[in-house]
């Protein structure tokens, strides 16, 4: 049998792991529109991981310069 690729799909536990978040809070996330970008395959939420990668890196912080007196 064929090894099948690793796809690039996520579950919304899955998701919610690699941005170590809960799955309650990314559901909440969801729910009042912000969070990372999904898809609906049928009744199912998907997260691609790209999209996962995307939204994190949108919320870097740049560190805040100490001001000296």
């Amino acid at each position: 049998m064929k090894k099948m690729p690793k796809s690039p799909f996520l579950t919304s536990a899955e998701a919610a792991h690699i941005l170590r978040l809960t799955p309650q809070t990314l559901a909440n996330m969801r729910h009042k529109g912000y969070g990372p970008r999904y898809r609906k395959h049928g009744r199912k939420i998907i997260y691609v991981k790209k999209d996962i990668d995307n939204w994190s890196e949108q919320r870097g912080q740049e560190p805040t310069p100490k001001t000296g007196s």
